[in-house]
């Protein structure tokens, strides 16, 4: 039987609770839409001048919003992973309820982190970042849910 250490399940809390305050830390930042695009601009010139010729400032605007909303949703995907991996494997919660746990979880940090923002000097609060992060975590949940699944039907 494979034993996790006390160190070990140490470590996968703190994955969790350090990728919190990764995502928190990056919500106090001042770094908006007009920030972000400025910086794909320089990225694409200096890397692959080639592609930035070929993009108009309208292009270039609609690239940066996609890698913006894609970062949300990525980030809360991945926050939901570490919560299911630190309450399942860290706190010993059963499978299912460690995927419940870890979503619900998620779901209410995106609440808050974006409510944060509504205090936080040159950023906004969107609802539509809110449904963009719990769509990753739920989407996350569920491939969590099926890997599950199939898992226990190999056993079987």
């Amino acid at each position: 039987m494979n034993e996790t250490t006390p160190l070990r399940r140490s470590l996968f809390l703190g994955v969790w609770l350090i990728w919190m305050g990764i995502v928190f830390y990056f919500s106090t930042q001042t770094w908006g839409g007009a920030e972000t695009q400025s910086s794909l601009d320089r990225l694409l010139t200096l890397y692959v001048p080639s592609v930035r010729e070929m993009l108009s400032t309208s292009d270039l605007g609609h690239l940066n919003f996609a890698i913006r909303k894609l970062a949300h949703f990525t980030e809360y995907a991945i926050l939901t992973f570490l919560g299911y991996w630190a309450w399942s494997k860290s706190l010993g919660r059963a499978p299912q309820q460690a995927i419940r746990i870890a979503l619900a979880i998620s779901i209410l940090f995106a609440i808050s982190d974006e409510f944060h923002q509504l205090f936080v000097p040159g950023r906004t609060s969107l609802y539509t970042d809110v449904l963009i992060d719990c769509l990753g975590a739920s989407l996350l949940a569920l491939t969590l849910q099926q890997w599950i699944a199939r898992t226990a039907i190999a056993k079987a």
